[in-house]
């Protein structure tokens, strides 16, 4: 099969574009693939690399923003590049309201994209198309609507910012992730019809997509996997006694999340192994996380990377992951992705809903409150020879449900049956 796949970024190891880097890999060994994606600066090396998975790729030097949806994103320049191109580029909508509502999602829309988009459609004639990630959605009718299209997000994008509305604790964070919601919501429900097959990594993405749009019955959710040749353990030196959240830092739920374990679950472990360190890594944290790192007397978290290009360092030299959420959402890569590297993660419940193969005690440990998530991690760091053999017992679940020959399997089902039809 000859398939172009629209990406505005290029495929990289962290969690927000981990989805493209496996879907490259793997769908390349048998399919042609041609690749139109944006290039920020300093990524010269990244699309090289790139370039092995790909027939041919068709590249466009652009100042892309990092995908942040923090209260920080609301200026001039956002409001004002996101009103022109929805008023240049958005099919007539039925109200002004709705126009305003979807604005936000129009600030990434990039003509130049476009542009290369039909470039490389009509020069290659793929068999189909594939957008990856909501915000190649807005460039859906620079692609003739016979032509076999479908879309992939790793999330329901609506489903995340309600989730964030929920968590927030401020009335104008709360607002705008409130306006960022509906925004979302509309715009799946405008556009997402329009494919032919969308793709999502849960069945709860799929209950939320076909609750806004009672009519969209195109979507499947498929098996999250991970690259277990690129996350393997690794031979590092251990920082002991270390636990390690990372997750983006943006979303409200993330950083209610670490900042729950920092204060109420973080003193209950200290009272028994004081030199206990907690790193926190992530884009966009947020003043009161940076904070918690830099008060000498009272320096709760370690230390508080940011953004870091290859999480893989950071994941081998903790003990413990942790995830502790109280949300069902967006959690699925990063417990799967430290399982693969033969690392126990210590999560809520709700962290992991929807993980197939997982058994409390034997390659997983759940726990709830506060006092049994501290009594675990202490228990795991007290006892490295259990430790160990949760996380093989983890890394052996991945390799035999979770391997990325699932992932091509998966897709090229998928696209054969678009195409046949």
């Amino acid at each position: 099969m000859k398939i172009l796949i629209f990406s505005y970024y290029l495929p990289h190891n962290d969690i927000d574009q981990y989805t493209l880097r496996i879907h490259l890999k793997t769908l390349s060994q048998d399919n042609e693939i041609i690749l139109v994606c944006g290039v920020r600066k300093g990524e010269e090396g990244l699309l090289e690399d790139t370039r092995k998975y790909c027939a041919k790729v068709y590249a466009v030097k652009l100042d892309l923003p990092n995908l942040s949806w923090r209260l920080k994103d609301i200026s001039a320049a956002f409001l004002l590049r996101g009103t022109m191109n929805c008023l240049r580029f958005l099919p007539p909508a039925k109200l002004p309201w709705d126009r305003l509502l979807i604005m936000p999602l129009f600030f990434f829309f990039r003509k130049e994209l476009s542009d290369r988009l039909k470039e490389a459609f009509q020069r290659e004639k793929p068999d189909l198309v594939h957008f990856h990630k909501i915000i190649t959605s807005a460039h859906r009718e620079d692609i003739p609507r016979h032509v076999p299209s479908v879309f992939f997000d790793d999330d329901a994008i609506s489903r995340l910012f309600y989730a964030s509305m929920i968590a927030e604790k401020s009335f104008p964070a709360k607002a705008y992730y409130l306006i960022r919601y509906l925004g979302a919501k509309k715009w799946e429900k405008l556009i997402l019809p329009s494919f032919k097959k969308v793709v999502i990594l849960s069945e709860n993405d799929r209950k939320w997509l076909t609750g806004i749009n009672p009519f969209l019955s195109n979507v499947e959710p498929i098996h999250y996997v991970v690259d277990t040749e690129l996350f393997k353990p690794a031979p590092v030196t251990e920082d002991f006694p270390s636990v390690i959240f990372f997750g983006t830092l943006s979303l409200s739920y993330n950083r209610e999340a670490a900042e729950y374990f920092a204060g109420a679950i973080l003193p209950l472990i200290r009272k028994e192994i004081p030199q206990l360190r907690f790193y926190i890594v992530g884009p966009d944290p947020s003043l009161k996380i940076r904070s918690l790192s830099k008060n000498p007397l009272n320096k709760v978290v370690s230390k508080v990377t940011g953004h870091a290009e290859d999480l893989r360092g950071h994941i081998a030299k903790s003990a413990v992951c942790i995830v502790p959420l109280n949300k069902t959402v967006g959690v699925k890569s990063r417990i799967l992705i430290a399982m693969s590297m033969a690392k126990t993660v210590v999560a809520t419940s709700a962290a992991a809903q929807g993980v197939e193969g997982l058994k409390d005690g034997e390659n997983i440990i759940i726990a709830d409150t506060p006092s049994l998530f501290a009594e675990k991690v202490v228990y795991l760091i007290r006892n490295r020879e259990v430790n160990n053999g949760i996380g093989v017992k983890a890394r052996e679940l991945i390799i035999r449900e979770y391997c990325s020959r699932r992932w091509k399997e998966q897709w090229e089902t998928i696209y054969r049956s678009l195409i046949k039809t």
